[in-house]
């Protein structure tokens, strides 16, 4: 009896066993490219300040890594642990996700998709907390779209802390509930990540516990914005000859007590770009949209280095790089797809809003369009919508088969 529930087991859940295997073996070898764990790191290093009772003052890296690092770090385990731990548990819960929708087909190939995705396992090798998010934020998707609120809204402030623009996320996936449902209680959750936002202020003195938001304003809202991203890596490209050289702008080297005023001071400088130039500003906010949501920014082994001159007149090809035509076509094939199912998915959503409304996968579609107005301030780069995107998948894959089975209908008249 034993051996049939077994078997039963493997014959309905084989693919998903089959997803576990190679994503933790790419989990593996990415990890074994990468001989500097920065994120790992981090993590370990405020571990140990917590468990000195000590809040971290570093600023760079936000504190939930640490908090969910934490319970391992009394344990005496290495950090490589909890990064697969939380991977799996990120795994389990999208395959959850997936699980659930109706039509078995669409479920499968979503959750197949999460193995197409270059970037999401390239990452690993040096943006850990990558592994943290995609854990929280899936996790607390599939609460919401089984409306189980108490367990949401703690594993929304969680996600809070972990990435800091996530505040934008829940606190715009409130307001929809809110006005989906009526129900009062929406409107109190961003209460919620005010709390984390007070945090950050007592502690950290910005909204974000990381101070380079002011210079991440100033790189977005440079002049020579267009020139440098998204095809180079744009704190190379003006930091090679000082462009960005805080002594050099305002007569004030960087040091850990003045980290603080750099930060507000580029973020005056940027705003300036703005006010001195809104033509530029509403020209570059249209190509940081389109490379926000259709993007084909870089493969993932990138182009190599590339900086701004000292006259800031030439682009200096300092070294190319390049992984071969197999690794950048995958990629290629795989945006190529994406994007046209994508732009299938916003049209239906567009033509038939009491749908997408109705729809319990929309929140899965939503993310990166709350965390859009940071975008068009600072910069869009793909680490920082990877995520989004892969949980963005089911969503993307269920409304683009409602369009296909509504066209269908439309042309022959036939019921799906």
């Amino acid at each position: 009896m034993g051996g049939e529930r077994i078997a039963d087991l493997a014959r309905r859940y084989w693919l998903e066993a089959s997803v576990f295997l190679i994503a933790n073996g790419f989990l593996v070898a990415v990890l074994g490219l990468n001989s500097r764990p920065v994120g790992l790191a981090a993590w370990t290093s405020k571990a140990a300040e917590l468990a000195a009772f000590s809040l971290p003052q570093s600023n760079f890296y936000p504190i939930g890594p640490a908090l969910l690092f934490f319970p391992f770090h009394i344990l005496g385990l290495n950090a490589v642990w909890p990064l697969f731990f939380y991977f799996n548990i990120g795994l389990f819960l999208y395959a959850q996700i997936c699980w659930r929708i109706e039509n078995r087909f669409v479920g499968r190939m979503a959750l197949l998709a999460i193995l197409l995705n270059p970037y999401f396992f390239w990452l690993l090798k040096s943006s850990q907390d990558t592994v943290l998010q995609f854990a929280l934020l899936t996790a607390a998707l599939r609460c919401l779209i089984a409306r189980r609120l108490v367990a949401y809204s703690l594993l929304a402030v969680l996600a809070s802390v972990v990435r800091s623009t996530d505040i934008f996320v829940f606190a715009g996936l409130a307001l929809l509930m809110y006005f989906q449902e009526r129900r009062a209680i929406w409107a109190l959750f961003p209460a919620l990540y005010a709390i984390v936002i007070m945090f950050n202020f007592a502690q950290y003195g910005s909204v974000s516990p990381s101070l380079n938001g002011g210079y991440n304003v100033f790189l977005g809202q440079h002049p020579l914005y267009s020139v440098a991203h998204p095809r180079y890596d744009i704190d190379k490209f003006f930091e090679r000859e000082g462009h960005g050289d805080p002594n050099a702008l305002f007569g004030m080297p960087r040091t850990l007590a003045n980290e603080k005023q750099l930060d507000e001071k580029y973020r005056s400088l940027g705003l300036s770009f703005i006010a001195e130039n809104p033509q530029r500003f509403i020209y570059i906010s249209a190509i940081k949209l389109e490379n926000w949501l259709f993007n084909f920014e870089k493969v993932p082994n990138l182009s190599g280095d590339f900086y701004l001159s000292k006259d800031g007149k030439q682009v200096v090809v300092a070294s190319l790089r390049s992984h071969g035509l197999a690794v950048d076509a995958a990629y290629i094939v795989y945006k190529i797809f994406y994007n046209l199912l994508f732009a299938v998915a916003l049209f239906l959503a567009a033509m038939a809003p009491r749908y997408a409304l109705r729809s319990p996968y929309l929140p899965l579609l939503l993310p990166m369009f709350f965390v859009a107005p940071v975008i068009l301030l600072t910069f869009p780069d793909t680490r920082f919508k990877i995520v989004y995107e892969v949980l963005a998948l089911p969503a993307i894959l269920v409304f683009a088969a409602e369009a296909g089975a509504r066209l269908k209908v439309r042309t022959d008249g036939t019921q799906v």
